[in-house]
């Protein structure tokens, strides 16, 4: 089944997605609802930016393809993320356990497992693929998940990534905003 969400206000429903934040950091806030667009923002209580990711709640299989349209400048990494791994804490918080990164940012694109080790997020890089990708500009990731290995394409530039250790029956792809302004103007799950 595919489904596209339009993050235009009206558009799309935040009760869809499930809101998860990282072990490395306490705190979760929403994105920020723009006219054409959803957006992290730079938080003044903490400084930095806030860090923002979200997941459908529907869950989808191998052979499942997803896509972002998103913007970014500076530091911005805006990505695709996906696990199996989400655990409720006891304030009712989700946090990821392992999850996977699909990160495309000015140099170009990372991918990163990062397990908790200890309590802690610890990230691995699987690839960095280094091309110029231009600031202030829409661009779009894709990622095909396939068994042992992801497809991506990360504003038009085809790269592939074996790992023996991706989920191997149903889990969790959404988007997060990090290290900088995010924007996200949609999200396409075609699931399997």
């Amino acid at each position: 089944m595919k489904k596209t969400y339009i993050f235009t206000p009206r558009n799309w429903d935040k009760n869809e997605f499930f809101f998860v934040r990282t072990a490395r950091e306490d705190y979760y806030r929403p994105m920020l609802q723009m006219d054409d667009h959803i957006s992290n923002s730079y938080d003044n209580d903490r400084p930095g930016y806030d860090f923002i990711s979200m997941l459908s709640k529907e869950p989808v299989a191998v052979g499942t393809v997803c896509e972002t349209t998103c913007e970014f400048s500076g530091t911005a990494a805006p990505l695709i993320v996906f696990t199996d791994d989400i655990r409720a804490l006891e304030n009712g918080d989700l946090e990821y356990g392992e999850h996977f990164e699909v990160v495309i940012y000015k140099n170009g694109c990372n991918v990163w497992d990062i397990p908790l080790v200890d309590g802690k997020a610890v990230s691995r890089n699987l690839i960095r693929c280094k091309f110029p990708v231009e600031e202030n500009k829409k661009v779009v990731i894709r990622v095909e998940f396939l068994e042992n290995l992801i497809k991506i394409t990360a504003d038009g530039t085809p790269v592939e990534v074996p790992c023996d250790h991706f989920p191997k029956g149903k889990f969790y792809v959404g988007i997060t905003a990090c290290e900088g302004i995010c924007k996200f103007y949609d999200f396409t799950v075609d699931a399997k």
